[in-house]
Parts: C-alpha cells; sequence; structure tokens
C-alpha cells in the first residue's frame, strides 16, 4: 500500500472575492430578442419538416409537438419564464424540458395550438429556436460579468456569434461554445468551435505581499517565490487565470485571450475531440475573424447532400487546408 501523503486531499482554490465588479467588465445587458418573421404560414399548413426547421419537432404521439425557444448563453427574464410556464399550462401539459444546450421546450403540443402560443411567447419577448443543418443556439457559462473564476465576457461573446450566424444555413447542423475558464463548464472540446476563455500574466511586484497564496493555488507547478519575487515558467502556465482570481492585492497584469478548438463532436459512435490549430485569439476582433474564416470554409466544402458535419468535412477534406485558411484571418490586422 501506498504512503497515506501520497493520497493528501488537495484543497480546491479559492477565489479573492471582489466589491464591485472592475471598471469596464460590468454584465453585459443580453441581446434582444429577434423580430418575428412576417407572414408566418399556419403551422396546420405546414409539413413535419418545415416545422422542425422552426423549432417545433413531432412527438411519439401524431399531430404533437414540443416547441422550441430561442435563448442565449441560457438566459432567460422572470418575465419570460412566467410567460413559458403560462403558455405550457394553457396549450400543452404544463411542463417544460431543459434541452443540453440551456433553451427550453415545451412538450406535447397539438399541431393546432402551435400559432396561438408562438404568439402568445412573442407578445412577451419569447421567439422559437429552430433545427436542422444550420447554425444552433449558442450556450455559455457566466462568464466573469458572474463567476469568480471567469476570464472572458462569455455571454457578450455568445451574444454576437448569435447575432452574426443564428439560423445560418449550412450543410450539416453547426455547434457552437463558450466557457469562461479552464473548468470547461460547456465542454467547448465536443463542439464544432468552442471558446474558451484564458489570460495571459505578469507579476506585479510592488503590490505583492509574497503572501505565496497564488503558488499555494497554481495546480500548473508554474509559480514559484524566490527570495521577494515570484517567478513565473510560461512553459508551465496554463493561462487559467487562477492566480489572477486568487489574489488579494491585485499583484497580476493580464490580457484576456481566446483560445479556439476546431471539429469536436459528440455523437454516438463517433466521438471527436476538437483540436487547437492556432495560437489564442488577444482580441475579440481576431476572435471573430477566426470564427468568419471557419463558417465560410465549411461552407464552401462540406457535402451538403450528406449533411456532412463539419469534422467529417476537416477529415474529408483535410486538416492543413483549413488551418491555412483560417490562420490567413488570424493573422490578418485589426
Amino acid at each position: 500500500m501506498g504512503d497515506k501523503k501520497d493520497h493528501k486531499k488537495v484543497k480546491a482554490p479559492k477565489p479573492y472575492f471582489k466589491d464591485v465588479w472592475p471598471e469596464g467588465d460590468e454584465p453585459a445587458t443580453p441581446a434582444p430578442a429577434p423580430a418575428p418573421a412576417p407572414d408566418r404560414k399556419p403551422a396546420t399548413k405546414m409539413g413535419r419538416m418545415a416545422l422542425k426547421k422552426e423549432g417545433m419537432m413531432a412527438n411519439i404521439v401524431k399531430g404533437h409537438y414540443s416547441l422550441r425557444l430561442h435563448n442565449v448563453a441560457g438566459d432567460f427574464t422572470s418575465d419570460q419564464l412566467h410567460a413559458i410556464a403560462d403558455t405550457a399550462t394553457k396549450y400543452a401539459k404544463g411542463k417544460v424540458h431543459l434541452t443540453s444546450r440551456q433553451s427550453i421546450e415545451i412538450p406535447c403540443m397539438d399541431v393546432t395550438a402551435l400559432d396561438a402560443a408562438r404568439d402568445d411567447l412573442e407578445a412577451n419577448d419569447c421567439t422559437t429556436g429552430l433545427c436542422g443543418p444550420r447554425v444552433r443556439t449558442v450556450p455559455a457559462c457566466q462568464g466573469m460579468t458572474v463567476c469568480p473564476w471567469g476570464n472572458i465576457d462569455t455571454k457578450a461573446i455568445a451574444a454576437e456569434i448569435d447575432r452574426r450566424y443564428m439560423g445560418r444555413v449550412l450543410a450539416g447542423k453547426f455547434k457552437f461554445a463558450v466557457t469562461g475558464c479552464h473548468n470547461d463548464c460547456q465542454l467547448v472540446e465536443a463542439r464544432d468551435m468552442g471558446i474558451t476563455g484564458g489570460v495571459r500574466v505578469t507579476w506585479l511586484e510592488d503590490p505583492c505581499i509574497q503572501c505565496k497564496i497564488c503558488v499555494r493555488n497554481c495546480k500548473h507547478d508554474a509559480l514559484k517565490l524566490e527570495g521577494d519575487k515570484i517567478v513565473v515558467n510560461y512553459d508551465n502556465c496554463q493561462s487559467c487565470g487562477v492566480c489572477v482570481h486568487s489574489c488579494p492585492q491585485d499583484s497580476w497584469g493580464f490580457e484576456r485571450i481566446y483560445t479556439m478548438t476546431f471539429g469536436g463532436l459528440f455523437k454516438t459512435g463517433n466521438v471527436r475531440v476538437g483540436r487547437e490549430v492556432l495560437p489564442p485569439a488577444t482580441s475579440r476582433k481576431q476572435l471573430f475573424r477566426v470564427i468568419d474564416a471557419t463558417i465560410d470554409w465549411y461552407d464552401q466544402h462540406a457535402d451538403s447532400k450528406r449533411m456532412e458535419r463539419f469534422a467529417d468535412t476537416l477529415e474529408r477534406v483535410g486538416w492543413d487546408d483549413f488551418t491555412e485558411y483560417v490562420r490567413a484571418a488570424y493573422d490578418a490586422e485589426d
């Protein structure tokens, strides 16, 4: 048997909570819901696949559907939740389903009730989601606007992705995910494109009191106290930000970065882990140039007849071709 000390429980690091939001880091205002489409065709006149494109999926009982709602980063207001509950009670069985991608569905709704239900929801700023081969709802963790470990404003990034791409028709479904730190609450490496927040740190000597909290909390052996200085081993540093968030003296300068993974897929019998083929982006402009290029490359190369997923297109066409394309966008000037 091994020595008991080998199995000593390691305590999780504790963040140093701030009294106010950092300047410029106040919580972002949620993006407004998109306006309903004009001259909408009645649901009873639409086929099953047409309804699915607009976020209404057939249930096991003939003539009944689940109505999927659009949202960004899992956010609903209390007024919206009341409206959703009222709609579920009035037009369905009084139940809702929370999806794995942070949305809400109202199941067991008769096709004859879909139009009235959508009208009631839209009157309360709730719009239907979508399905099929297109860019889907963008999930995100709460990020730095709420979570003490968050390194980036995940909600603002998710809202911008949603504004630019939500519903764009592609060869197959395309899923984004945004997470604020290396805890990866959104499993971004299992998505077509994942974004993880990090920080590149610089130790600031003047405010530091050599308390060693950052050294003790670092899980990657990237920090050492040598004399009266904190030395960073950048080969070991994972840009997780634990040193920044646990420091009571604000003794760390930092630059926010966005690690990008591509080609993840979580499907039975076909699981792929997303790859990092570029260095982290250091600005939102650079990040969105790469996102634009990723969507464009997939649109140009994917086999729409097979509803080919992004990961399969990468394997068929080649990672080198894709990397060259997005690298040009990454290197372009702001």
